[in-house]
């Protein structure tokens, strides 16, 4: 284990939390490197706030959670049977030559036959034959193509319906701050850079599958984004980044350099 690590272990998981707003949950999962509670995008998330919190490397600890997440991923591909993993690599590359070579014979029979006193019907006749036995000797047999084919559509198939559940998922969710007593709140559209400022005390609700800049008068809030929930007590004005399902807590110098230099 890293002195980095060490080094969150002694802070302790409560004033990780308080510090860096991080569910204490997912804190006990980064610490005693739980990650089957996480998901990767999270895992990476947590680990820059930390390393930003605190001034940590914290390099070994996200190899592990990487090399967790690609083991995860492996074996949710091998049992899903989506993709079939071939036997042996095929070797395409004696196609080619058979290809050439029966278009050397083609040619060799075509510049003999014309000179011979065959009729020509006969020697057509040899042309063709000669090259149907060297095509069904070159030519990929049909049920392999046809397996060929399949896992290529499969692939496909399964790229396409992981992008689908990934947006499916973004669009469901919603960011909702609920303030514990009235607030100013400033949002940015960060692809748009529309800006809207509000002063409320009841939810205000965002778009999850957009990219967010938040500045808030007050931290006295609560934060709820799809299941998860987070508590925030700070009398002082807080800023947030939020994007793909992560709520970062920014510095001043942070959120003006998202915002183009601009506080607000």
């Amino acid at each position: 284990m890293s002195e980095s690590v060490d080094r969150l272990k002694s802070i302790g998981a409560q004033k990780i939390y308080e510090d860096t707003h991080i569910a204490l949950k997912h804190v006990h999962s980064v610490l005693d490197e739980s990650f089957d509670g996480l998901a990767k995008v999270q895992f990476i998330g947590f680990i820059s706030i930390l390393e930003r919190e605190y001034h940590l490397d914290l390099s070994e600890l996200k190899e592990r959670g990487l090399a967790h997440f690609q083991e995860q991923n492996q074996d949710e591909v091998d049992e899903s049977g989506v993709f079939v993993t071939p036997k042996r690599s095929k070797n395409l590359t004696p196609l080619y030559v058979g290809a050439a070579l029966v278009l050397i014979v083609i040619v060799a029979l075509f510049n003999f036959l014309q000179t011979d006193e065959i009729p020509k019907t006969v020697q057509n006749n040899e042309i063709i034959q000669q090259a149907q036995k060297s095509i069904e000797k070159t030519v990929v047999p049909k049920n392999q193509q046809v397996e060929l084919n399949t896992t290529l559509q499969q692939k496909q198939n399964a790229k396409q319906e992981e992008k689908q559940q990934v947006s499916q998922v973004l669009e469901t969710r919603v960011v909702k701050i609920i303030p514990k007593n009235r607030l100013w709140i400033g949002y940015i559209d960060y692809e748009s850079k529309k800006k809207k400022q509000l002063v409320t005390s009841t939810p205000l609700e965002l778009d999850g599958s957009k990219e967010w800049l938040l500045s808030l008068g007050h931290g006295n809030i609560i934060v709820e984004i799809g299941d998860e929930k987070q508590e925030l007590n700070k009398a002082q004005s807080v800023r947030f980044h939020y994007k793909d399902g992560i709520l970062e807590p920014l510095s001043i110098a942070e959120f003006k350099k998202l915002n183009k230099g601009r506080l607000w």
